[in-house]
């Protein structure tokens, strides 16, 4: 007798549930969402009043979700992530109270993301100056640093070095020169430092933080 073949059911997908409390805190506070899988993202409002959510932009990045102005406690807002053509994404978020108070930010991460950070110098404070700052990412998230202008170096004053594999510790500039790094310490905060390279007599500092956030 010839062996009968069950016909394949996929495994149920569950959107993403994001639960924003009474101190308007999101939870969890940064999610990392695999490529292939649902990219529904339910964002409930449980902190007791309206509440706004907006989405930073995240260039050259996809614009992942839509601005959520008026969220009613109690109410679910659903949106599905707009990923770019290899199902990618990234994006910080902020919390507004009902006093117009931003609480975060946030992160989201689709399939490998990345969070962008660019760096542009200003000649009136001799520095690199770094876009946004500071970011969250999820553990193991990913990060990509991109210059507009000039080449960089970066240093991570920790305990330990660079905090991510490869290492981040140059930038060119445009945005396809470099390349996604992934989080790999799993601490709480790195700071780090950026300075012009390849110009002689001209120094310029700057930089930012890296928050990494779980639940």
């Amino acid at each position: 007798m010839a062996a009968r073949h069950l016909p394949h059911i996929p495994m149920e997908q569950i959107a993403q549930t994001i639960m924003i409390d009474s101190t308007y805190a999101a939870h969890p506070q940064a999610v990392r969402i695999p490529a292939g899988q649902q990219q529904q993202v339910n964002f409930t409002n449980n902190s007791g009043t309206s509440i706004l959510i907006s989405f930073e932009p995240n260039p050259p990045g996809p614009t992942l979700f839509s601005q959520i102005p008026n969220l009613a406690n109690g109410a679910t807002n659903t949106q599905t992530a707009n990923v770019d053509a290899n199902g990618n994404g990234a994006v910080n978020y902020y919390v507004y109270d009902s006093n117009n108070i931003k609480h975060g930010p946030y992160a989201i991460e689709v399939g490998n993301g990345p969070l962008y950070v660019s760096v542009t110098y200003s000649q009136s404070l001799n520095e690199g100056q770094c876009t946004p700052d500071p970011v969250v990412i999820p553990y193991q998230g990913h990060l990509e640093m991109y210059s507009t202008d000039y080449n960089y170096s970066v240093n991570w004053p920790t305990s330990f070095g660079d905090p991510f594999q490869p290492q981040l510790l140059s930038i060119v500039s445009g945005a396809t020169n470099n390349s996604p790094v992934v989080e790999v310490a799993n601490l709480a905060e790195y700071k780090y430092t950026v300075t012009k390279t390849g110009i002689q007599g001209v120094g310029g500092g700057g930089g930012g933080k890296v928050i990494v956030k779980g639940s």
